[in-house]
């Protein structure tokens, strides 16, 4: 809803248990702001492609887990291999 794009390490959390169990929202370890820079700011010339830039969300948490209601969510996707590389290089194995 607030058109943030986010990657972490997703799990769903459920309310009850076994067969009764109901999801209820989203836990994500570590999650991360994705930014997409454009051109060079410095020149102002538009380059070809873009940048990623990773920032943390809630960066104020003394928890690296953040849970998440399904009903702020708008969708989920697996990331390109070079975004996933990244966010596993700088901020999983720092």
């Amino acid at each position: 809803k607030s058109g943030e794009d986010i990657i972490a390490h997703v799990e769903e959390m459920t309310m009850g248990e076994g067969e009764d169990a109901q999801p209820v929202g989203l836990q994500m370890t570590r999650p991360c702001i994705v930014k997409l820079m454009d051109g060079d700011k410095e020149t102002k010339e538009k380059k070809k492609g873009f940048k990623i830039r990773l920032y943390p969300w809630q960066p104020l948490s003394a928890s690296p887990q953040v849970a998440v209601s399904y009903d702020w969510v708008v969708s989920i996707t697996e990331p390109v291999t070079t975004l996933h590389n990244m966010y596993v290089r700088e901020v999983l194995n720092d």
